[in-house]
């Protein structure tokens, strides 16, 4: 008589095939499965941290109770999460919102280290909305949140290495609230009548571990209130620096010369020519500058002062009209990438003396119409087979349909010379 074979199931399948099949379930599939025994808990838990270790709330295909299901079994995997109250067009209400943060202290106090919160204009953070993160080490607030919320909401915060607040127009209220290990700050900064500068030096005097700051001045135009950057002498170890002055005028511009370790700098500049030259006067000091992009109406005042920035290899440039470049073949020659953003490019002539000084330029984006003719091509395959090297020129495709040039030699100028020069055409 045969011996009876034992019925196969599922259950007699071993981890990897499992792992396999639990990669097609959905969110709230796979937290029906965690709660058949302990081992596919075990294998559920494994494809939840591959796919899920950033949780957004609400997700697609997921009810909003469903949430407190899948944080009950997998919430200490998750390592970041994202609330947004109106993401997917889902309209949660008051009671919603303070259940998915009671929901997330409940379940992912001990590892969620990043969370980003937005949707919230209508509806304030509940009281005890971030004080379960102890943590945290990265929050981002996209709504406008007011100062008092904001301050009780960061009280508890001392591992926090970086915070956004996207759209907060807030006076620095909370100058006292200590956060030891900040390291980045974006913020806005609403600039009227009401704002206090004293507040804003005395929390960067609390926090000057910072190495990456984003800042916006949001100003009134017709009142040109100014903008009082003396706190930036406080940051003496900053590293990025984004700057957007919004038409303001500025003073204590002084303090940018002590960031002696600064390496990415970027602004957004104001109207006024004086100004812009008593920024670029002070930064031009600052020898650890790699990296610099400016964004102003007229350029021309900047770059003929270009060849002070004695050690950066990236340049970014962003006017408004036309833009002569032929100064910045007076910048030092580590120059690696250049970008020219503007109207127009003057003098297309003038790239090739560019190309011929800054000898280990790699790469130039032109963001602008640019009649690049065949000549001045080959006097760039010239200059760069002279120096034995090669250098990637990109054009925005989408600017050159106003400008009533034939770009067809180009192909064949890339296959007669693509070893040294390399043109392409980038379309948005």
């Amino acid at each position: 008589m045969a011996a009876h074979k034992p019925e196969l199931n599922i259950l007699h399948l071993n981890d990897d095939c499992l792992i396999r099949i639990f990669n097609f379930l959905s969110l709230v599939d796979l937290c029906t499965t965690a709660e058949v025994c302990t081992h596919f808990k075990k294998i559920a838990g494994a494809v939840f941290e591959s796919k899920h270790k950033h949780f957004k709330i609400p997700t697609i295909g997921v009810e909003f109770s469903d949430n407190q299901r899948i944080l009950k079994h997998f919430g200490h995997l998750i390592t970041s999460s994202s609330f947004s109250k109106h993401n997917l067009h889902v309209n949660l209400n008051k009671g919603q919102v303070n259940l998915i943060f009671e929901w997330l202290g409940k379940y992912c106090t001990e590892t969620l280290e990043q969370f980003d919160i937005s949707g919230m204009e209508d509806c304030h953070l509940p009281p005890t909305a971030i004080t379960f993160l102890p943590k945290v080490k990265s929050i981002e607030f996209c709504y406008l949140i007011s100062s008092e919320d904001l301050k009780a909401a960061l009280d508890s915060c001392k591992n926090l290495v970086t915070l956004k607040l996207r759209w907060y127009n807030g006076p620095f209220l909370f100058a006292n609230c200590l956060m030891p290990h900040l390291k980045v700050f974006q913020t806005d900064v609403r600039v009227n009548r009401l704002t206090d500068f004293i507040k804003i030096d005395a929390f960067f005097k609390n926090h000057t571990q910072l190495t990456v700051l984003c800042t916006r001045f949001l100003n009134n135009r017709k009142a040109h209130y100014a903008v009082d950057l003396s706190f930036l002498s406080h940051l003496s170890y900053l590293r990025i620096l984004h700057l957007t002055l919004d038409g303001s005028n500025v003073s204590g511009t002084a303090s940018l010369s002590h960031l002696n370790h600064l390496l990415n700098f970027s602004v957004d500049c104001s109207y006024d020519k004086k100004t812009d030259s008593e920024i670029l006067d002070r930064l031009g000091s600052v020898e650890s500058l790699v990296t610099f992009e400016f964004k102003m109406p007229d350029v021309s005042h900047v770059l003929r002062g270009i060849e002070r920035f004695k050690n950066l290899t990236n340049l970014r440039i962003f006017g408004d009209g036309i833009v002569d470049i032929s100064s910045l073949a007076q910048l030092c020659s580590n120059c690696i990438q250049l970008v020219v953003s503007c109207k127009m490019l003057a003098e297309p002539k003038s790239l090739v003396d560019v190309i011929r000084n800054l000898k280990k330029l790699e790469k130039i984006e032109l963001r602008c119409q640019v009649a690049l003719s065949e000549t001045v091509c080959e006097d760039l395959a010239k200059v760069c087979s002279s120096q034995y090297r090669k250098i990637v020129i990109t054009i925005y495709e989408n600017l050159l349909a106003k400008v009533d040039l034939d770009f067809s030699f180009i192909e064949k100028f890339n296959e007669n010379n693509g070893r040294f020069v390399d043109i392409r055409f980038y379309s948005k």
